[in-house]
């Protein structure tokens, strides 16, 4: 029993492994005619190298006050376009609970929006580093991606808060880290493959 505990944490991991990021990113929020400086904390499950449904959690927080304080929590699903170079462009639904920026309120409100998000590779491109290897493929990768995106959506408010609503768009930009495993994904096909990316 013990080693069959084992082996389905190895499988999960491996299948995290084989497509997971976590991305910082700021930049300007605006909601009612009101602007705010913030950020963005992003975790999920994403693509290494292919397209692919996408999903997870982010959390924005604002930096109008000290210390940081978080306005949101969104639970995210969508669609990334990538090529083998890590070049992407990732669309995805958002849904959660929190407030608009700058707008204090004794309560939560419903936010339903979407967002774009640009994926540009930096250094070793979308195979990225090896940090396990064996001599046919990546245990476990990493690599890194700029990530340039812009989200908008509603906010409404619950009745005991004025059953209001706002509309609220924001830009930002960062730097997403990507954890990856070729032993879950179908690159490289094979060791004549490896052998001639290593020789180029």
């Amino acid at each position: 029993m013990k080693h069959f505990g084992i082996t389905v944490g190895a499988a999960a991991a491996l299948c995290c492994l084989g497509g997971c990021a976590a991305s910082l990113s700021s930049g300007l929020a605006r909601a009612d005619d009101v602007s705010a400086a913030g950020s963005r904390l992003q975790v999920g499950f994403t693509r290494q190298r292919e397209s692919g449904a996408v999903g997870g959690l982010a959390v924005r927080m604002e930096h109008h006050s000290a210390p940081v304080r978080a306005t949101a929590g969104l639970a995210r699903g969508g669609y990334l376009l990538q090529n083998d170079y890590g070049v992407g462009l990732e669309a995805a639904g958002e849904v959660g609970f929190g407030e608009p920026p700058r707008i204090e309120m004794e309560g939560s409100g419903f936010y339903g929006g979407g967002s774009l998000q640009v994926l540009i590779p930096i250094g070793a491109g979308a195979r990225g580093t090896p940090v396990w290897e064996t001599n046919r493929f990546y245990l476990v990768n990493t690599h890194f991606q700029v990530v340039i995106g812009a989200d908008a959506g509603v906010w409404s408010m619950p009745a005991e808060l004025g059953n209001q609503e706002y509309f609220e768009w924001a830009l930002r930009a960062g730097l997403r880290v990507n954890l990856g495993s070729d032993a879950v994904t179908d690159y490289p096909a094979g060791h004549e493959r490896t052998r001639r990316e290593r020789a180029r």
